[in-house]
């Protein structure tokens, strides 16, 4: 149970990254 656990968390942090990461590279696209 806590290796499943650990893989969704794994994967909702990638997930948080990815889209953190999209919204920082919208930004810089809009300031240059």
């Amino acid at each position: 149970m806590q290796q499943r656990l650990s893989k969704f968390e794994i994967l909702y942090d990638a997930s948080l990254i990815m889209i953190m990461i999209a919204i920082f590279s919208c930004v810089h696209s809009d300031q240059t």
